[in-house]
């Protein structure tokens, strides 16, 4: 499923394809051990279905970075299954409350706020090694990098989902993909300088993320 297909009921196949798309690409970074997926759960709509939208965190990707909806009944008797499985290898952001089988699914939950505070956090380090290289000898000519302003996350409204509990879980979505859209771009500006590249690697990194305590 895409970011604009209908939305559908998940079925325990798609739920366990969207495990395996998800596992692949938190093992694809190497050494890399932390989800590069978020899968965002809402609560209920009005039919009594929850939505899941998956988001790809993943550096590289040649894709769209959404996909879903996955629309699960809390009451069904593989409910529990099927959002093992959509939560396999993924970090889980609730927009709106968690019902209890949400709940009783293990999974990491995304600090949101913290993640905004640390991105901003580690820009303030990249500006400090731009000053640091410029402060050389020989380098104060040196340009700095144009560093993108880590803006808060925030649902972005999407007029043409299929079914209404969706559209708040696609809304959060959407607010991630920009996040990942900032990261990609700071990334890009770091990995184009070798004073930026020695201490945190040559490799594009996926977004990282801080977690809720348990």
């Amino acid at each position: 499923m895409s970011d604009d297909s209908a939305t559908e009921p998940a079925t325990a196949t798609d739920a366990t394809d969207a495990a395996e798309a998800a596992g692949a690409a938190a093992t694809d970074v190497a050494g890399a051990t932390a989800p590069t997926t978020i899968a965002v759960v809402g609560a209920p709509g009005e039919s009594g279905e929850i939505a899941v939208w998956h988001v790809q965190l993943e550096p590289q990707l040649t894709g769209g970075r959404l996909s879903g909806a996955w629309l699960v009944d809390p009451a069904a008797d593989d409910a529990g299954a099927t959002l093992a499985n959509l939560f396999a290898g993924a970090a889980v952001l609730a927009a709106g409350e968690e019902v209890d089988v949400v709940k009783r699914t293990p999974a990491s939950r995304v600090d949101l706020a913290a993640t905004v505070k640390a991105l901003r956090g580690h820009v303030k380090e990249l500006k400090a090694r731009v000053a640091e290289e410029k402060a050389k000898p020989g380098k104060d000519k040196l340009v700095s990098p144009r560093f993108p302003t880590v803006a808060d996350v925030e649902p972005i409204e999407f007029g043409h989902v299929g079914e209404a509990a969706a559209g708040r879980v696609l809304a959060w979505a959407r607010g991630l993909e920009e996040l990942t859209a900032t990261w990609s771009e700071l990334e890009s500006q770091r990995r184009r300088r070798d004073y930026l590249r020695e201490p945190w690697g040559a490799e594009s990194r996926p977004v990282p993320l801080e977690y809720a305590a348990d």
